[in-house]
């Protein structure tokens, strides 16, 4: 690295390649460890920003990504773009200035919220939405009960904050503000609308329906009841409507979701002896139209109607069944494989949910395919099972296990394809179930997590790719490619070990989660630095090599002992 260089605001000038990732991987993993401070007025907490302490691994990450290997190879290709002139200038400039270059850093917003919300769960105060009560339904007597204005942490500010903070891989102490929620409707202005209120209660219930494509009926009613709990008058700009917002009006169109809700489905095929054959027609999918269909209700509320139908979507499969006898798919590209032997219960369930909506999938030429969005979403409605997780001093279940053996795999199927990778992370830790199969080392996994990091490839071949996804004797994944074969030959070397890292000691922390004297362990994981080359040789003899070095931190068996709540000292409690 030429000297004066910095990258994210570490000094790596003179050094080596694997002397700057070591010294880079070594500020972040402290970084992690002296965790994040946030104050509020006079309270100050420390807070963990490295989550940790699962039956799965998948489900160990840091709320802020950052990669040690990629900072490096910024650093050491400064002053070697292969434009000689800019090259020299570059030179010549280190000699007199010193150069500060930045990395990519990347922060996990929601899993810090949650961390923030938890250890400061009193400072904020909910708003009050101004409502009616009928005191008198004959007199058309009713009493307003007028709102009050809440108060939530400025996220957004925050956050803004902490990008900055993060360009030198140290955190300073962060202040918690509060920002007003909305504007509280007054009293007079609510009284504006009781008319419209009282004609909405006496012409109730309101009657929303719905037809499916097979003709069968279904409806829902909105009684008066509902509307008496339900309605508010909301402020937009200077203007004030009667509406219905409530949880109770949320939660009746996530019921009509469940029913309404189709998605659209592909030509799907398998493949039997050698050939793809279909196995399922292209099917329209349809969706509610809440958005439309709540301004409709709200907008009936004073009239006369008394039935609204529902507004749909309709969505067009990508996959035509008239077109699956044009895709050109006649040949393996390439295969991947990985073991999740020895996995708890849930996580071979998530993985077999998982493989579930990627069996047959229909890539088109040109098409980029992200993981997250095809195996989302990640709910126990939808199929996926949690597993307890570890977060500060708190035990509580989070669904995503099983996640990143499928990116792993299909990593493995992408390069073996040759197909263009463009976004792979690895995981935070070293995981048994995803040593590579050549070696049984560490090195060629991606990690998955909702909404970040995810694993993105695009077939960029001219004709479409069907991904087959199959378990093989009761614990293998093995996913392939068929397509057809444009010549190129593809493949990756054996993960290597650069450098190992140990674990240090154990850290035990008190919870109330568990029974007085119970203890709950998760395993210990020792750090390291892996590298491997993915090799692209096209039909015209042109050879393409990406290096992937990938850096694993190092994590204590961390154990949560439980502990009588009255026995907390003090700071414990705060």
């Amino acid at each position: 690295i030429l000297p004066g260089v910095s990258v994210d605001g570490v000094d790596v000038g003179g050094m080596s390649f694997k002397e700057a990732q070591d010294l880079l991987s070594t500020r972040y993993q402290e970084m992690l460890d002296a965790g994040l401070s946030v104050t509020h007025e006079a309270t100050t907490k420390n807070l963990e920003i490295q989550l940790s302490g699962s039956t799965d691994p998948d489900l160990v990450y840091d709320v802020i990504l950052y990669d040690p290997s990629d900072a490096a190879r910024t650093a050491i290709e400064f002053g070697r773009s292969g434009n000689h002139f800019q090259d020299l200038g570059d030179l010549v400039w280190t000699m007199f200035e010193p150069t500060s270059l930045a990395s990519d850093i990347t922060i996990l917003e929601q899993p810090i919220e949650d961390v923030i919300l938890q250890a400061f769960s009193e400072i904020e105060t909910e708003a009050v939405e101004t409502r009616f009560e009928i005191t008198d339904l004959k007199t058309g007597e009713l009493e307003v009960t007028e709102g009050q204005v809440g108060e939530e942490i400025d996220f957004d500010g925050f956050f803004v904050d902490l990008s900055r903070d993060l360009q030198d891989l140290s955190l300073t102490v962060h202040d918690i503000e509060l920002v007003e929620t909305h504007a509280v409707v007054t009293e007079e202005e609510a009284r504006e609308h009781t008319e419209t209120f009282l004609t909405a209660i006496n012409n109730a219930p309101l009657t929303l329906t719905y037809t499916t494509p097979a003709l069968r009926d279904y409806t829902w009613s909105i009684t008066a009841e509902d509307i008496e709990e339900w309605a508010a008058v909301e402020r937009v700009d200077r203007t004030t409507n009667l509406v219905l917002d409530h949880e109770g009006f949320d939660e009746l169109f996530t019921q009509i979701s469940e029913t309404v809700n189709v998605a659209p489905q592909n030509a799907r095929f398998r493949v039997e002896d050698g050939l793809a054959v279909e196995f399922a027609g292209s099917k329209e999918g349809v969706s509610l139209n809440s958005k439309a269909t709540m301004a409709e209700v709200n907008a009936s509320l004073g009239t006369d109607l008394k039935e609204i139908a529902l507004s749909t979507i309709i969505e067009e499969p990508e996959v035509s069944t008239e077109s699956v006898n044009d895709l050109g798919i006649k040949e393996v590209l390439g295969t991947g494989y990985s073991s999740f032997a020895g996995s708890p219960s849930n996580r071979v369930k998530n993985i077999q949910h998982g493989i579930s909506k990627l069996d047959g999938l229909l890539i088109a030429p040109g098409e980029t395919v992200s993981l997250i969005e095809k195996l989302k979403p990640f709910t126990v409605a939808d199929g996926y099972l949690p597993e307890l997780v570890i977060k500060g001093d708190e035990i509580i279940p989070e669904i995503g296990g099983g996640l990143c053996q499928i990116g792993s795999t299909v990593f493995r199927s992408v390069m073996n394809s040759g197909l263009q990778v463009d976004e792979r992370r690895n995981h935070s830790l070293i995981v048994d179930y995803y040593n590579d199969p050549s070696n049984g080392k560490p090195g060629t996994d991606a990690t998955l997590y909702d909404p970040a990091p995810d694993f993105k490839f695009t077939n960029d071949t001219e004709n479409y790719i069907l991904l087959e996804a199959n378990i093989v004797n009761g614990a293998e994944l093995e996913f392939t490619f068929w397509g057809t074969s444009d010549g190129r030959n593809a493949y990756y070397t054996p993960p290597q070990i650069v450098s190992w890292n140990g674990y240090g000691a154990t850290q035990y922390k008190e919870t109330t989660d568990l029974a007085p004297g119970v203890t709950r362990c998760q395993s210990p994981h020792p750090g390291a630095t892996t590298t491997f080359d993915y090799i692209v040789e096209r039909p015209d003899g042109e050879v393409e090599t990406t290096t992937y070095d990938s850096t694993y931190r190092s994590l204590p068996r961390i154990c949560l002992v439980g502990v009588d709540p009255d026995a907390l000292s003090v700071d414990d409690v705060n």
